[in-house]
């Protein structure tokens, strides 16, 4: 199951997934949670 994280901008998207993050940009990039070295997040 993939949980939308939030809007990056008007075209890209990030999603959490149980084996990475998705960054879907018109294209879809997959990132491994063991190439994650750290997430942080804030206010906009």
């Amino acid at each position: 199951m993939a949980y939308r994280l939030g809007l990056i901008s008007s075209r890209k998207v990030l999603w959490l997934d149980e084996r990475g993050l998705i960054l879907k940009n018109g294209a879809k990039i997959f990132i491994p949670w063991t190439a994650v070295l750290r997430v942080s997040g804030g206010e906009p």
